[in-house]
């Protein structure tokens, strides 16, 4: 005997169909369902299988995207260290200017009222 859904058998022979049809209708429809599960799994794995490759993806835009905040980082850091060592010199280039100022002014003024 196939597989049957037996309320609905049982429903068939409630309401007047005879054992044959409603067995066969009962037969029938269990069939169309156990279709429809089969048709469920493999939607399940293709899901599965379309899903596993986007995980994947999106482990690997993860993984290059903090590869990527780190070497900008790393980028900034270097770019800060040298402006500030730039910014350095510049301070010691205004002393150095500034004292070579005093001696020309220094050296000027004895030219002019010395002599």
């Amino acid at each position: 005997m196939a597989l049957q859904l037996g309320a609905l058998r049982d429903a068939l022979l409630d309401a007047g169909a005879s054992e044959t049809k409603a067995a066969l209708a009962a037969e029938e429809l269990a069939g169309y369902e156990n279709r429809f599960d089969r048709v469920e799994r493999r939607l399940d794995q293709v899901e599965r299988k379309v899903d596993g490759p986007r995980g994947e993806m999106n482990e690997r835009f993860a993984s290059l995207r903090g590869e990527m905040n780190e070497r900008f980082a790393s980028l900034r850091g270097e770019m800060n260290a040298r402006f500030a060592e730039q910014g350095g010199r510049l301070v010691r280039m205004e002393w150095m200017m500034g004292t070579l100022i005093v001696l020309v002014l220094g050296v000027l003024g004895r030219l002019l009222f010395i002599h």
